[in-house]
């Protein structure tokens, strides 16, 4: 609603972004977006790269991406030593939606049985 409000210098909007072929994460945002200044698109390189083939192109000029929210300097790696080949593991967090194409990683699973795959998944509110 603060897109609508007259006074603003600039509007910014910062949410997640997934311009996936049936376009129904976004199809709320049009209205939106044309308030805006700016869009600071919290999504992965994968899906950026799909933007300019999906039916949110015309959103581009106002997309800043933001790479999944993460500043990677915030988060070095700390493991320096790694299992050997055949003892490493495997583990998903996130929630299961056809996007996020967890069934390929239960395919995985079932055809490498000695790799330890876990899931740790939830389902996304509808």
């Amino acid at each position: 609603m603060s897109a609508y409000k007259k006074g603003w210098k600039r509007v910014l909007a910062l949410a997640p972004f997934c311009p996936d072929p049936t376009g129904w994460h976004n199809a709320f945002g049009n209205k939106i977006i044309e308030k805006c200044d700016r869009y600071l698109a919290i999504t992965g390189n994968a899906w950026m790269k799909r933007l300019k083939d999906s039916s949110f192109q015309h959103w581009e000029p106002k997309i800043v991406h933001i790479d999944l929210a993460v500043d990677r300097a915030d988060f070095p790696y700390i493991k320096k030593n790694f299992n050997p080949a055949g003892k490493r593991r495997f583990l998903y967090i996130g929630h299961t939606s056809w996007y996020k194409n967890t069934s390929f990683l239960e395919k995985l699973a079932q055809e490498l049985p000695e790799i330890d795959f876990s899931l740790d998944r939830w389902e996304p509110i509808t």
